[in-house]
């Protein structure tokens, strides 16, 4: 959490070169859009203090490499 604040939840998006499947995922809740992984937090794990950042939360995926 970057901001000055706290906030209630998170959520990011991850591009990949082609289109992947999601295997798996824990700690977060996952949507597979064609190249885009969506991942946003879980009721457990959303809120952020500011400074803080969100831990233990991986995904198995096939297809694609991850762009920068």
């Amino acid at each position: 959490n970057r901001s000055d604040s706290r906030c209630s939840q998170w959520a990011v998006d991850l591009s990949f070169t082609e289109e992947i499947t999601l295997s798996d995922g824990w700690n977060g809740d996952y949507r597979v859009d064609g190249t885009t992984l969506h991942i946003t937090s879980k009721d457990y794990n959303g809120t952020l203090e500011p400074g803080a950042s969100a831990a233990d939360v991986g995904f198995i995926v096939s297809g694609g490499s991850l762009l920068p």
